[in-house]
């Protein structure tokens, strides 16, 4: 209070004169205040001290608070990374083309096998080409087939019994690609070649089950189907498309040509040119006919 300050001055303002006059030690003066001073706190008489004491230090307690905060929400130099700096792709009419699908470049082998094939054909080219002595017709037989051609189609595989069947294979991809058949008759043969890999994507579908009936009437037991090489081995290639089965070809009327023409040739000739290899088709075809019979490769 008042009283107290008052009577501290008065007390600091003696012992000053006391120093001044020399009648009292400087040391003696300093312990008398030092002692004064930590043996007498500050005395609050009033409520109102006490609320501003109370206030002052909330205030600084929030005020250091605000300083730990800051302090732990800045981020160190090390985390600091800089933004990176967006690209931007200029788009031109070429970019926005698409790039169709395309098979993988052919290899050197299959370059090798077209060029020969090639000069075989421009060797055979010299002799007469085949001509059909019977008429025929053909039909193409993929997913845009008509249904009444494949209905007709079912009816003569039900008539007839005698079948040739050759397969043919794309060179690149490798891929077995083509199934021919000819349905052989007295008066006109029917040929249908059925494109395997354009055949309706759902097997569920009506021209698919037509197709696969075709099959399934030809590969009959009672019929004889004339293959140029191993039947199993030709046919075991397109099971995969869901046409028949290899259970449904395992049929005992399946007439290996290719086997038998070599032991023909062997029995008329004595002698096998081959080399006991077996015959390709063209050859043995331009040997028997004196004939060229085109078989392009895909």
């Amino acid at each position: 209070d008042i009283h107290a300050l008052q009577t501290t001055i008065n007390d600091h303002r003696t012992m000053i004169n006391y120093l001044i006059n020399n009648s009292m030690n400087a040391t003696y003066v300093t312990n008398a205040i030092s002692s004064h001073h930590s043996n007498t706190g500050p005395i609050l008489t009033t409520w109102r001290e006490l609320i501003d004491a109370f206030v002052i230090t909330l205030c600084m307690g929030f005020f250091i608070y605000l300083l730990m905060c800051h302090a732990a929400c800045s981020p160190s130099p090390a985390s600091i990374t800089p933004t990176p700096t967006p690209t931007q792709r200029i788009i031109t009419p070429d970019s926005m083309r698409q790039t169709p699908n395309r098979p993988p470049a052919p290899t050197a082998t299959i370059i090798e096998a077209i060029l020969r094939n090639r000069n075989k054909q421009n060797e055979l080219s010299t002799f007469p080409q085949f001509q059909a002595r019977n008429q025929y017709e053909l039909y193409l037989v993929n997913r845009t087939a008509d249904t009444d051609a494949l209905h007709h189609l079912i009816q003569l595989a039900q008539n007839v019994e005698y079948f040739t069947i050759d397969t043919e294979a794309d060179l690149h991809p490798k891929q077995s690609s083509l199934i021919q058949v000819e349905f052989i008759s007295q008066h006109i043969s029917t040929i249908i070649l059925v494109e395997v890999c354009r055949l309706p994507t759902d097997q569920q579908q009506l021209k698919f089950c037509l197709i696969k009936s075709i099959f399934k009437h030809i590969f009959q037991e009672k019929n004889t189907m004339y293959i140029w090489g191993d039947p199993i081995k030709e046919l075991s290639t397109f099971v995969t498309y869901g046409l028949f089965t290899s259970d449904e070809f395992q049929i005992e009327k399946l007439v290996n040509m290719q086997h038998k023409f070599k032991k023909w040739f062997r029995r008329q000739h004595q002698f096998d040119p081959t080399g006991g290899n077996l015959w390709g088709l063209q050859p043995a075809f331009l040997l028997h006919m004196e004939n060229f019979w085109i078989k392009p490769k895909h």
